[in-house]
């Protein structure tokens, strides 16, 4: 009987063993596929993302919970539509310098686009084929291509598309790019292409 109760436990156990791998792989495949939400640190992106979470008069506090009145955002990643890249879109990437660590930012141009630059080697760059132009809203702390220049679309992994925590930041992301008051971006050139785990857009590191 004991022996009969022992198969019976590891049966069990087995079976919860495979449903449960099971669970995980439909999971992940989903959000790979569809798309997940993450959560976003840093201020780069101020103030469309993580306007509550810094006070001028007190240190930056990031988090799950909150801390005062300070909460970080959460935002629904898509993984749809990354063959149409546009202008104004927020996306995650995988850090161009450092491949382990994923940013969020705003395209500001696509290829053949002429960008005018705040900080980049070069004062006029025309983004190659295959690339796009990246920067974050609040341009004082944010390392984006003024840094390291066109990055590669193919290091996107998603766009950003709502923020869906706190409940009192739910809403769906504006994708007009605020003004760039040290220069402009041309129309493009060639064909038009179409109209943020923790993601991270801290660049304070």
């Amino acid at each position: 009987m004991a022996t009969q109760g022992g198969r019976m436990i590891f049966h069990d156990l087995k079976r919860w063993l495979v449903y449960g791998a099971s669970g995980w792989c439909i999971m992940f495949t989903t959000a790979d596929l569809m798309g997940y939400p993450a959560q976003v640190e840093g201020r780069s992106m101020q103030p469309i993302l993580n306007a509550n979470c810094y006070n001028a008069k007190k240190k930056p506090q990031f988090g799950l919970w909150p801390m005062g009145n300070y909460l970080t955002d959460w935002v629904f990643i898509s993984r749809r539509g990354l063959d149409v890249l546009a202008v104004g879109d927020i996306v995650t990437l995988n850090n161009p310098r450092v491949p382990a660590d994923r940013d969020i930012k705003r395209i500001i141009a696509t290829e053949g686009q002429t960008v005018v630059t705040r900080s980049y080697k070069n004062k006029v760059v025309v983004v190659p084929k295959g690339h796009v132009w990246i920067e974050g809203d609040n341009h004082s702390l944010s390392k984006d291509s003024n840094v390291y220049g066109p990055v590669p679309a193919g290091l996107i992994y998603g766009k950003a598309v709502a923020i869906v925590f706190p409940p009192d930041r739910i809403r769906r992301l504006d994708y007009q790019v605020p003004p760039r008051p040290f220069g402009k971006v041309s129309a493009s050139s060639c064909k038009s292409h179409g109209d943020t785990i923790h993601e991270t857009d801290d660049d304070s590191r």
